[in-house]
């Protein structure tokens, strides 16, 4: 741990002012901390200011107005333009000269007395300069980016020839690899303007050269488009022609061929994701770690690890100092190759913001200490952050930064007020508590803002996880500068680090299974969390922190109502639609049974059972192998005893199917293919399968695997009926019409497809619902629920409900109010009734057992 102490003149690390300002509370043992604005400066203030200002034009740039200013500066202003640009850099070398001059006078300027217009009118005017500076950055930014070649081919289609180099490492995604390139010339026109695009190959090395032919399409709305924003990319290429022109040049290839050695040393001896998460350590490189192990680690929040940040560029940092001190370098020597290492290493881990933010952070201490001075690290990191928004002010926009900085900030600022808390423990153990504590309490209301949920298992598996995961990263370091020389011999060494980083994997899948999340839609336990949060870095012993502890406690309570309630069998027979965004996950509830079917495309809907107390589902049943059905079902079965898998194979399934056939197969749990009119009891409920047919009649339709949809109703003890439709569209809709429409008679449906265009009305009307639930995400791009099929759902009288809208919801499947709600002649004379349950005589099929009880269903 670091001692916190003040930065001036006093050789006391208690520093008082002339004023007669009580001296600095001890805050543990020998560690002192001085109030953050009394050395720091208002430099952190600017630096909060940068990044609100930046993240208000960021919003401001994406409105109709902020669109229009940016037209009128685009449009023959380019003289201004490069006014702006000047200002901006005229504002960064000031404002940068004055950060880093700042810590030294910082506690001076705090203990001298000055005029009361001095003392407020210069931040006053500083902090307007930064907003200015920042806005006026904001615009010239988005003037230089909204107009130009590519943009124009963007706006008219067509194709160009295009020349383009890649210039961030791609990153692997459902579709392929997302490539960002700088395309160089445009029909032979010289251009300077970024796009990205979608290869299915073998992703392009940084730094190549690539031409081709292409068509050009403006960014899509929505967290995509504006990631690639944040990316200054301005339209997405589709390629038609695409082949490598030239290789990386000499720093691209060295840094790449120091990255394929470090892969190759991690993954020589030590398993494969065990030497993924080693070389996520080193480079931050995580393509390797499996999907389950990439999974356990977002749920507890261990993803920081695998985030190159300060950690990474101090071990480097300290092995450069001992290298150069055993070669007797004298000190200025020292710190100029640790700066030109560290911006190496920068480089080698492909500028993540997080890099960045530590990188700065490093230089500017070493520039601190070039100038005899002594730094101090809060200080350091207003300054970085300042520079970094000042330099770009679309990293305001960077979850990677902000997480990076508050982190950092929790760990200077907090953690040391925790620390009091610890007194009694041992005492390196209380450091790296304390140091999980305050970074973890400094990044939850960035994360509960961005998210909108925190796991609370996030700090003991931290706890657990960040020592293990030090010594692993510090062996891997020396690994890699080994493995320049030898790869059999760094591999040795990424064995040795590969014994502590399992404990990082193990503490991550073992947390990962414990319930508990603060979320917005359940305002207790968000109470809860804040509270114990506040009760952490007070005083103990206080009123105001037994208070606190108090409002802690009750909350708790409160939120672990719904855990209790929902680990209970079900009152009634229900449907809870879980906001997944933009997929499929339902669950069916009765007193003796519980149904899953589909899961969504993540970990949410696993998340969503574990909070709300439901640890058995007697049955998961995968509609269709689309990834917004079946990508989160392999969370399920990990998260949750299941009992029984439906799924009926389809082709070109994902890679999320074997993903959760595995998982099933590991745990012993059968993976059944429903039979089209099958009749299955689970405890109260039997289960009816009405589509698809055999065979592949559907494969000439627009979606042969929403055709292929599996179709079931489920049928209560009292007659009470649902009907789940998957994304079944027009054609498989005709066929189960013209089959028996009385058999899709039921008192709650889900809307096909997300309430897409592909939805007959003869359909919905079969139905005679009550309720219509629609999965849908918010602010989709696909327009679900369409407008036409919303209209014919209030034609039918059916009351909608949407996750988009309504969140998570419950709903009680209505009472039967006769199976004629549309009229006897609604299809005709030939309309066929069912038998009261609805099922049909004389079909066999499997039974399977609930957890409430033995099942009464038809013998095989």
């Amino acid at each position: 741990m670091r001692r916190f102490d003040a930065v001036g003149d006093s050789d006391h690390p208690n520093v008082t002012s002339s004023a007669g300002s009580p001296p600095v509370t001890p805050v543990g043992r020998d560690h002192a901390l001085a109030p953050a604005p009394q050395v720091v400066g208002p430099v952190a203030w600017w630096a909060v200011v940068a990044w609100m200002t930046a993240r208000l034009g960021i919003s401001a740039v994406e409105t109709q107005r902020g669109e229009a200013i940016v037209w009128w500066l685009a449009h023959g202003r380019q003289p201004l333009v490069w006014l702006m640009s000047g200002v901006v850099i005229a504002g960064i070398a000031v404002l940068a000269g004055a950060g880093l001059s700042q810590g030294h006078v910082a506690v001076r300027w705090a203990s001298v007395r000055q005029p009361a217009r001095i003392r407020f009118a210069t931040p006053l005017m500083a902090t307007v300069m930064v907003a200015v500076v920042i806005a006026m950055g904001m615009a010239a930014r988005a003037a230089a980016t909204s107009g130009g070649p590519l943009v124009a081919l963007a706006d008219r289609g067509g194709t160009a020839t295009i020349v383009a180099k890649v210039v961030r490492e791609p990153r692997l995604i459902t579709t392929g690899w997302q490539v960002v390139v700088r395309v160089t010339t445009l029909d032979g026109q010289p251009v300077r303007q970024r796009a990205a695009l979608t290869i299915h190959d073998d992703p392009p090395a940084l730094g190549t050269t690539w031409h081709g032919a292409a068509s050009a399409r403006p960014l899509p709305d929505g967290g995509y488009g504006r990631w690639l924003r944040t990316q200054h990319v301005v339209a997405i290429l589709d390629p038609m022609v695409w082949d490598q022109a030239d290789d990386a040049g000499w720093l691209a290839a060295t840094s790449e061929h120091v990255r394929q050695r470090v892969r190759q040393s991690a993954t020589r001896l030590a398993s494969e994701r065990v030497g993924g998460l080693l070389v996520g350590f080193v480079i931050g490189d995580t393509r390797l770690l499996p999907d389950d192990d990439a999974a356990a680690m977002r749920a507890t929040s261990l993803t920081h690890l695998t985030a190159v940040s300060g950690t990474n560029v101090g071990i480097v940092a300290a092995g450069v100092l001992a290298i150069t001190i055993a070669a007797g370098c004298s000190l200025r020597a020292r710190w100029m190759v640790v700066g030109v290492v560290i911006v190496w290493f920068a480089f080698v881990t492909r500028f993540e913001p997080s890099v960045m933010r530590a990188g700065t952070m490093a230089l500017i201490v070493l520039m601190v200490r070039l100038r005899g001075q002594i730094g101090d690290a809060r200080h350091s990191l207003a300054t970085a952050v300042l520079v970094l928004i000042l330099v770009d002010p679309h990293l305001a926009g960077s979850l990677g930064l902000t997480l990076s900085a508050a982190a950092t900030a929790g760990v200077l600022v907090i953690a040391p007020l925790v620390l009091r808390r610890l007194d009694r423990w041992p005492k390196r153990l209380a450091q790296v508590a304390a140091i999980t504590v305050g970074a973890q309490i400094a990044v939850l209301p960035v994360v509960l803002l961005t998210f909108g949920e925190m796991g609370v298992a996030s700090v003991p598996a931290n706890v657990v996880a960040v020592p293990a995961a030090m010594i692993a990263a510090t062996v891997s370091f020396v690994g890699s500068a080994v493995a320049l020389v030898s790869v059999e011999a760094a591999s040795v060494l990424f064995w040795i680090a590969s014994w502590p980083a399992r404990i990082v994997l193990v503490s991550a899948h073992a947390f990962a299974d414990v319930a508990g999340l603060a979320r917005w839609d359940r305002p207790a336990t968000v109470v809860a969390l804040v509270a114990a949060a506040a009760w952490v870095v007070q005083f103990p012993g206080t009123p105001r922190a037994r208070w606190t502890l108090a409002c802690a406690g009750a909350a708790t309570m409160v939120a672990l109502i719904p855990v209790a309630a929902g680990a209970l069998p079900a009152r009634d027979f229900s449907v809870s639609v879980i906001d997944v965004g933009q997929g499929d996950a339902l669950l069916v509830e009765s007193p003796g049974a519980r149904v899953m079917v589909d899961a969504g495309s993540d970990d949410t809907a696993a998340r969503w059972l574990r909070a709300n107390g439901r640890r058995r589902l007697d049955l998961v049943v995968v509609t269709h192998p689309h990834l917004d059905h079946v990508g989160g079902v392999a969370d399920v079965i990990r998260s949750v005893r299941v009992g029984q898998v439906w799924y009926r194979p389809q082709p070109n399934a994902l890679p999320q199917v074997d993903d959760f056939l595995a998982e099933a197969q590991a745990r012993d749990i059968d993976v059944v293919v429903p039979i089209t009119g099958s009749v299955v009891t689970v405890g109260d409920l039997v289960i009816e399968v009405l589509h698809p047919p055999s065979g592949r009649p559907y494969r000439f339709e627009r979606s042969e695997l929403n055709e292929m949809s599996t179709v079931l109703k489920i049928t209560y003890v009292d007659g009470r009926r649902v009907l789940l439709t998957g994304d079944v569209e027009r054609a498989g809709q005709r066929d189960l019409l013209s089959d028996a429409p009385a058999r899709l008679e039921a008192e709650l449906i889900t809307v096909p497809h997300h309430g897409a265009a592909t939805t007959e009305f003869d359909f919905l009307a079969a139905t005679g619902a009550q309720i219509g639930m629609i999965s849908v995400g918010h602010d989709n791009t696909y327009g679900h629920p369409h407008p036409d099929v919303l209209a014919l759902l209030a034609e039918l009288d059916i009351e909608v409900v949407r996750s988009d809208r309504d969140g998570s919801t419950t709903v009680v499947v209505p009472e039967r109010v006769g199976p004629d709600r549309f009229g006897p002649d609604r299809f005709g004379p030939d309309r066929r009734n069912a038998p009261a349950n609805g099922l049909i005589a004389g079909v066999q099929a499997p039974a399977l057992q609930s957890e409430h009880g033995p099942s009464t269903a038809l013998q095989r």
